[in-house]
């Protein structure tokens, strides 16, 4: 196979890699903007600081652009007390709450797609719930240690 040698050609062909590598930044040329990056997704509000703190960082380190995007979560030792506004992110799998201050996991019984949960150092946690949740989630959920 013959390389084409003229720079407009290779310029060309390697646009998409360029454009694909620099995903994050805004491409200009000729100060005309060829490639703009997704925003991050920061439509949202969530009572609990700890929580909000968690998403955030997630959606940050993540890359996150849409709600639906958001598959798990790790918000262990995030001194959080509240779920409440966490169903907006429906599409969670895997979420890490251990070592929070929760009494109350209703608001995860709205997402649906729950597969491992990790509710473990919660001591005031309400067991009812939990024993709700467990049966609705589909794979592995580790209770605190007064729900066992």
């Amino acid at each position: 196979m013959k390389i084409p040698k003229s720079p407009v050609l290779l310029g060309i062909l390697a646009l998409p890699l360029l454009l694909s590598a620099c995903n994050r930044y805004q491409i200009t040329l000729n100060e005309r903007t060829i490639h703009t990056p997704p925003v991050l997704f920061s439509d949202f509000s969530l009572p609990d600081a700890g929580l909000q703190a968690c998403v955030e960082q997630t959606i940050s380190d993540g890359n996150v652009t849409q709600p639906g995007q958001l598959k798990a979560l790790n918000c262990k030792d995030g001194a959080i007390q509240n779920l409440e506004g966490i169903g907006l992110f429906a599409q969670l799998v895997t979420l890490n709450l251990a070592n929070n201050q929760l009494t109350a996991v209703e608001p995860l019984l709205a997402l649906p797609r729950l597969d491992a949960v990790n509710l473990e150092g919660n001591p005031r946690l309400d067991c009812a719930q939990a024993a709700t949740l467990a049966k609705q989630v589909g794979g592995e959920i580790r209770l605190p240690g007064h729900c066992r």
